[in-house]
């Protein structure tokens, strides 16, 4: 099982806030306040390597180990344990008990109805499913569910009604899932639908859905989302992420060619950590809905490509670390940003601009700029030319040769895990051994 490492969160007026002690050279430290930890991965002293690819992203849903619990009660709807129903399991139980699921396909949707319990297939989710009517959400958890409410080793599917949360509908309650993959929820806005919630999700995967048109893979109003080796495709949803509020992904892949977004970030907060976010029209899109320029957006060690754009971010805090942008027109756009955002060790390419901003001061240093142009934009120690990456956009890691190795910010602090100077891009410096 992965072990999830989350940055310190700070509650504050009952929203979760992302904060950080991470300050680069050339960075004014009076808002060190304002940003994540680098958190390393230190499998691997060669940064330089390719790390291999996530065993959700090669498509084997069934690598993640079974969660390890001894339940209180088991449910086997072939008749070997206490109850043959999960709805049974569930009714019958008290808030902290943990319910065990044989290997069976439970037809049924599942209602937590209030209650915290932990419910967990005790094979894994490639041996455990709960297919739902069709008319409605699988899942239900909208009654206050809360800390240590858990789904988890499940495969959840049938979903569907015409209405919103096909896989997962929560309102105002907290739940874990880990090793989940939501799969073949259909005729739904979107397959997990979230108001005032807080989420963690760990190993889990979404793939192979079918929303209504105009519709959303994961869908947070007024919430929080974690995440820690989640695999998000979009099929045929308009955006993979919609979020408002705060959004932590780690190692986490979004996979939304099709799309016309990735991720969207209405008046919210986003931190990506060792991640890929890919859309059809931008990979990212954030903006805060007034001129405070209070709402955070960081990447940090990953990647982001769109068809037209990489990132635009919008009247937003931005902070950008060892990370690439590679947009069709446009790599990062930054219009009316929070004068301390700044860019640093990271790689910007678009086919008109590789890097437009509104001529705000913001600090650029150590940057490559591959095809497109600094559009109202200056940097210091800029690099202009061909990156030489393994295979743009699908592979960011550098070539031999390439002029971004050993060309990043010299602070011995960001150094790579080979105690080399850092690289630019997303695989350079301290937390840059990762995949895909």
């Amino acid at each position: 099982m992965v072990a999830l490492v989350l940055p310190l969160l700070v509650a504050c007026h009952g929203t979760i806030k992302l904060q950080d002690d991470s300050t680069p050279v050339g960075h004014d430290s009076t808002h060190e306040s304002d940003s994540l930890p680098i958190v390393p991965d230190t499998d691997s002293p060669d940064s330089h390597s390719e790390s291999p690819p996530d065993s959700h992203e090669s498509g084997d849903d069934s690598a993640v180990e079974p969660p390890p619990e001894t339940p209180d009660v088991t449910v086997d709807c072939l008749g070997g344990g206490d109850f043959t129903t999960i709805n049974a399991a569930i009714g019958a139980s008290v808030s902290g008990t943990k319910i065990g699921l044989a290997p069976c396909t439970y037809s049924e949707d599942i209602n937590f109805i209030g209650k915290t319990l932990d419910i967990f297939g005790i094979e894994g989710s490639a041996d455990t499913t709960i297919e739902g009517s069709g008319t409605g959400p699988v899942v239900t958890a909208i009654r206050g569910e809360s800390v240590g409410t858990r789904l988890a080793g499940v495969t959840v599917t049938g979903g569907g009604g015409n209405g919103y949360g096909g896989g997962l509908w929560m309102n105002g309650s907290v739940m874990t899932l880990e090793d989940v993959v939501f799969t073949g929820n259909n005729r739904t806005y979107a397959v997990l639908y979230g108001q005032g919630i807080s989420v963690t999700m760990i190993d889990t995967v979404f793939r192979n859905n079918h929303v209504l048109s105009g519709g959303v893979v994961t869908y947070i109003d007024n919430g929080n989302m974690l995440t820690s080796h989640m695999t998000l495709e979009c099929g045929n949803a308009d955006m993979g992420i919609y979020e408002h509020d705060a959004t932590l992904l780690l190692d986490s892949v979004v996979d939304c060619p099709d799309a016309s977004y990735g991720i969207y970030v209405g008046s919210a907060e986003l931190s990506l950590r060792r991640s890929s976010v890919r859309g059809g029209s931008y990979g990212i899109y954030g903006a805060d809905s007034n001129d405070t320029r209070n709402e955070r957006m960081w990447v940090y060690n990953s990647t982001v490509v769109g068809a037209e754009v990489g990132v635009s971010a919008q009247y937003m805090h931005f902070k950008a670390d060892n990370a690439v942008f590679y947009g069709g027109s446009d790599g990062l756009v930054l219009d009316h940003c929070h004068v301390e955002s700044y860019v640093y060790d990271s790689a910007l390419i678009g086919g008109d601009c590789a890097l437009q901003t509104d001529r705000y001061a913001y600090a650029l240093g150590w940057n490559a700029i591959g095809d497109g142009e600094l559009c109202r934009a200056e940097g210091f120690s800029t690099i202009v030319g061909d990156p030489k990456f393994v295979d743009a956009p699908n592979d960011f890691h550098l070539l031999s040769g390439s002029p971004l190795v050993d060309a990043g910010n010299p602070d011995p602090d960001h150094d790579d895990l080979d105690g080399s100077r850092n690289d630019v891009g997303a695989f350079g410096g301290a937390a840059g051994d990762w995949g895909p």
